[in-house]
């Protein structure tokens, strides 16, 4: 779900790559992360080595929305 709405806000955005941490409010528990351009570990063949960094946790960047009550 997470990759889902990552992959749908990067297309939107026309971006090269992105990243998404969902993050419960009350306990700061990671509940899931994701990272775009990724790869399919079953065909890591046809990945590039950019497409294995994860970018939630490798890239610096100022961060967006932090804190979103739905």
């Amino acid at each position: 779900m997470t990759e889902d709405a990552l992959d749908n806000a990067v297309r939107w955005n026309k971006a090269e790559s992105g990243a998404a941490v969902l993050i419960k409010i009350d306990t700061g528990e990671i509940l899931a992360m994701a990272s775009y351009p990724d790869f399919n570990p079953n065909n890591r063949d046809s990945a590039t080595l950019d497409d294995f960094r994860n970018r939630a946790i490798s890239d610096t960047f100022e961060p967006g929305s932090t804190v979103n009550r739905w």
